[in-house]
């Protein structure tokens, strides 16, 4: 049986790095920037103690709902199918990206940034879509590590397919089981990786406002102008799974 409609806020969207040759998800967020996840289980983890989500600090694994306010905010990214970061000594990495559809397995927060996300403390990801640049034997390499479908082509009609596909084959019995699945501890790559970064970390190439595409500078300024309206709480339902 397919979860009942008031889990629909459980479902949404995020946005990764991956990094080439190991076709590996990467955080474009947080600190340090770029931590490598290993599985298709994303685990949230609070530096100030707080259990996840909670109203005393911003961290959780962060997601989008709703598809169109997904585009919106990371339409430039989706376009254009990489993101760059200043790495060591201050080069520029252009790195591709993915876009996953998951669904929050833990109690549910409103983001405390970006108006229209959402965080929990686990996140389980359904499937992976990628640019069109990513060839097939890349493609097999995501499927194969994090056991999920992977589609190529960011566009909004292929992201609205897999959405409705996915979230229709999640069951109440399977999002207990996403919770109650024990951590999956991260290989050696994993563990590499994220404490180079943690040593030389990368920081996010912000190009001034106005280089920003236009719909880019008007996607902000209209977050902005919906900041100052009353956001209402969300469901009760979504405090439990």
């Amino acid at each position: 049986m397919a979860l009942h409609p008031h889990h629909a806020t459980r479902f949404g969207w995020r946005l990764w790095l991956l990094l080439p040759e190991y076709w590996r998800l990467l955080t474009p967020h947080g600190r340090p920037k770029a931590a490598m996840c290993s599985s298709s289980l994303v685990d949230a983890r609070c530096p100030h103690g707080n259990a996840v989500p909670s109203s005393d600090c911003a961290c959780g694994v962060h997601y989008i709902a709703d598809l169109d306010a997904f585009r919106d905010y990371c339409g430039h990214y989706l376009d254009q199918g990489h993101m760059e970061l200043f790495g060591q000594d201050y080069q520029t990495w252009r790195l591709p990206i993915a876009a996953t559809f998951g669904v929050a397995c833990g109690p549910v927060e409103r983001d405390r940034k970006v108006l229209d996300a959402l965080r929990t403390d686990r996140y389980r990801i359904l499937a992976a879509v990628v640019p069109t640049t990513i060839d097939g034997d890349a493609q097999q390499q995501i499927r194969r590590h994090y056991r999920v479908p992977v589609l190529d082509g960011l566009t909004g009609s292929a992201c609205s397919a897999v959405a409705s596909a996915m979230s229709s084959t999640v069951s109440e019995h399977d999002l207990q089981r996403y919770a109650q699945q024990p951590a999956t501890p991260p290989d050696e790559l994993t563990l590499q990786w994220n404490a180079t970064i943690q040593r030389r970390p990368f920081r996010a190439f912000v190009p001034p406002r106005s280089a920003l595409p236009q719909h880019v500078q008007a996607m902000l300024e209209r977050d902005k102008q919906r900041r100052r309206a009353f956001i209402p709480e969300l469901p009760a339902e979504l405090a439990t799974p």
